[in-house]
């Protein structure tokens, strides 16, 4: 195209002093030059529309591959919290089952029987006139000798004494009651026992705290991240 321009300085010049230029020569000169001209604009407005499409692929894929590592930490932070939440749940159930056991091993002494007996017995009146009847677990039946003795000590005359297979312990004086179940006994003391054991269930807390705060942070400092870009074109425009 630019081959076929003619510039008025190009034309021919003739021998004699004056130029001669038709206006159709004229004409078609500023039509070229026109034409150039818009050539021109529109190849910069190509390179600056290329240019921009350029810059845009490569913030996203920046972002892309900045979000993907960002749930891919989140994914591994979360599994990690889950992970520690599973442990401390295990672990718990042991911590239970310890002190279920380490109770019925307490509980099966029969010390303990001897002196809640002795203690309740203390607040009845007229021991020594009423028949005490006992029920105990089965394998207590080697101790019937040593806990008759020790309740004619206290003053107990009659007493009778029966067996079942279920772990508890039930004393009748006339119309007073007084038993104790075993698994009963467990239910309830286990978690007192627990609740003592401050040391295991505040680190669990404390871990879970830390992963949660972990997964905040992160996560605020991706959509912060993504939020300036856009105000950076907002202030341009």
């Amino acid at each position: 195209m630019l081959d076929a321009i003619r510039r008025i300085d190009e034309l021919p010049v003739p021998d004699t002093d004056a130029v001669h230029i038709t206006r159709q020569e004229l004409a078609s000169a500023r039509r070229c030059r026109a034409l150039e001209r818009q050539a021109q604009r529109r190849a910069r407005q190509l390179i600056d529309q290329a240019q921009v499409q350029v810059e845009a692929i490569q913030a996203t894929a920046f972002a892309e591959g900045y979000a993907e590592g960002v749930i891919q930490a989140v994914v591994d932070l979360a599994r990690g919290l889950c992970e520690s939440q599973r442990l401390a749940s295990q672990l718990r159930g042991q911590m239970v089952e310890a002190v279920r056991q380490l109770l019925g091993h307490l509980l099966e002494d029969s010390r303990w029987f001897d002196e809640m007996l002795e203690d309740w017995l203390a607040g009845q009146a007229d021991t020594a006139r009423m028949a005490l009847q006992i029920l105990l677990p089965e394998g207590c039946r080697s101790r019937v000798g040593a806990l008759r003795e020790h309740l004619e000590r206290l003053g107990v005359s009659s007493v009778r004494f029966e067996f079942e297979e279920q772990e508890r312990y039930v004393v009748r004086l006339a119309d007073q009651l007084f038993e104790f179940d075993l698994e009963s006994a467990r239910e309830q003391l286990t978690p007192r026992v627990l609740s003592q054991l401050a040391g295991l269930p505040d680190g669990v807390r404390e871990l879970d705290r830390q992963a949660r705060q972990a997964l905040v942070q992160l996560v605020s400092g991706f959509v912060e991240s993504r939020e300036e870009p856009s105000q950076g074109d907002e202030d341009a425009h």
